[in-house]
């Protein structure tokens, strides 16, 4: 709205320069004297002049006007992005806590209870490698943070965890080497561990942001 207001404005300035221009030509005494058709193009093109510059100047402050717009808008959704990958990241506080509970009592617990930890920890797992996989990580990553290679490691990792596990279940898990054991829990360690450090390095990314776009 405002800038119609400012284009009527323009439209009503080179108005009035043109109409004192021809009034000042045609109604008052000529100030050409014995040139005066020479003259008049010289009146007619300085008026051309100042009507151009004036709507350069509008133009300029359209743009300008325009690009702090678009700076507010990117910034609205940069932040929308920050509570949202945030969101996820506290969707996370459960299932890491729940995952690294039960991976310790399956990693020091007697046996004949293993199965009931290991599903715990594959219950964990599947939902933190879901809430890994939204895409607004990956676009965090892209436009504020760069949060790429800890993302890609709390996936990588996920993923490891998920494989080395996806055969134990049931009463099978009761029997299982300890070896097995061991090297099930290193994984799922290791899994549990990237993902903590990955909601560290989006904390310190969005408090970065943040600090800079006051």
């Amino acid at each position: 709205m405002r800038w119609r207001s400012l284009a009527l404005i323009v439209a009503i300035c080179a108005a009035v320069v043109a109409a004192v221009t021809i009034a000042l030509l045609y109604f008052v005494q000529s100030p050409c004297g014995e040139n005066e058709q020479g003259c008049i193009r010289e009146w007619f093109s300085a008026v051309g002049s100042w009507v151009g510059s004036i709507a350069t100047i509008a133009t300029l402050f359209f743009l300008v006007d325009q690009h702090r717009q678009l700076t507010k808008a990117s910034q609205r959704q940069s932040e929308i992005l920050c509570d949202t990958v945030e969101g996820s990241c506290d969707e996370m506080t459960k299932p890491l806590i729940a995952g690294l509970a039960a991976s310790l009592s399956f990693n020091k617990g007697p046996a004949a209870v293993r199965h009931l930890d290991i599903e715990e920890c594959r219950q964990s797992l599947l939902r933190l490698q879901m809430l890994l996989s939204r895409e607004t990580h990956d676009d965090f990553s892209h436009t504020i943070g760069d949060t790429g290679e800890a993302l890609a490691k709390g996936r990588d990792t996920l993923a490891d965890a998920i494989a080395a596990i996806k055969d134990y279940g049931g009463n099978d898990v009761q029997n299982l080497a300890m070896q097995a054991v061991q090297a099930a829990f290193v994984e799922m360690t290791e899994a549990f561990s990237a993902v903590t450090k990955y909601r560290d390095r989006i904390e310190k990314a969005v408090r970065v942001y943040r600090t800079a776009n006051r």
